[in-house]
């Protein structure tokens, strides 16, 4: 499933890179599955989630964004499709993130 968004532009990986791709996004679920409590019964009731596998931040001063490629599954793992992120901000801003392992 190849979708586009405009003219040009497909959120989809190259043929060569899917398979390698949707390995790499189930890998991460199974990750996330292991080390958070209850994902899967919330994954269970939605109507599918996004895996993004490699996604990424930059900045730089004043501008900044995030960026990334993601693999769309229905709750019983299926994959149906391609997601993309991307975000660029210009101007002050102030952030925080916070990480715990």
């Amino acid at each position: 499933m190849d979708r586009t968004f405009a003219d040009g532009c497909s959120v989809a990986p190259s043929v060569d890179d899917r398979q390698t791709f949707v390995v790499e996004a189930r890998s991460g679920l199974d990750y996330l599955e292991k080390h958070v409590a209850g994902p899967r019964e919330q994954l269970n009731q939605s109507a599918g989630y996004a895996e993004f596998p490699g996604a990424g931040q930059w900045g730089i001063i004043f501008t900044g964004g995030s960026f990334g490629r993601g693999t769309v599954f229905t709750p019983d793992g299926t994959q149906i499709g391609w997601a993309a992120e991307n975000q660029f901000n210009v101007g002050c801003r102030s952030e925080g993130k916070g990480r715990r392992s």
